[in-house]
């Protein structure tokens, strides 16, 4: 049996983005459904929280959201489905009120519904051609903020590069 996905959508393209490409991510690896509910029509609380359970769609095992208007909605929906809540942010509201919380690992949050991650989530799959064996060094310059150490630098550098062979290095500065 399919499991059903539901994004509410908060209308911004960074946040569907991000929405879509988990959504598309886990309906790759089991057998799922996705849709996408629009919550971006009303101003009114109770017409926002009410647009997150449709009847337009059966009832979702997990709801994905990102944004923080959608932070209500998706508890009020996730509630009354039963299913999971999953919200791409740091969210406005306790992290504990929600199944999982996607949040990138700078921000350096943890706890047990915590999912860091590395960069932003988004619709570019693994399947694109083989990663070549290259690197790249990028190096800043001058600084009024920053005091370089040219000795540890060179030392990092050299260390990055030895413990690679298998990569072809490039090095550039700002």
């Amino acid at each position: 049996m399919a499991r059903r996905i539901r994004i509410l959508s908060d209308g911004k393209p960074g946040h569907v983005n991000q929405s879509i490409g988990l959504a598309q991510a886990i309906a790759r690896r089991i057998d799922a459904t996705i849709d996408i509910v629009s919550i971006t029509q009303t101003f009114f609380p109770h017409r926002l929280v009410t647009a997150a359970a449709t009847d337009k769609f059966p009832d979702p095992d997990l709801i994905i959201a990102a944004g923080h208007r959608t932070h209500l909605p998706l508890l009020w929906a996730a509630q009354q489905s039963k299913a999971k809540s999953v919200v791409i942010m740091k969210p406005s509201l306790p992290s504990s009120l929600f199944d999982h919380v996607i949040i990138p690992a700078h921000d350096r949050i943890t706890g047990k519904n915590i999912i860091s991650s590395e960069g932003s989530l988004n619709k570019i799959t693994e399947d694109l051609p083989p990663k070549e064996n290259k690197g790249l060094i990028l190096i800043g310059g001058e600084s009024k903020h920053t005091d370089w150490n040219p000795t540890a630098l060179l030392e990092a550098v050299a260390h990055i590069i030895t413990d690679t062979p298998e990569l072809d290095w490039s090095l550039t500065d700002s």
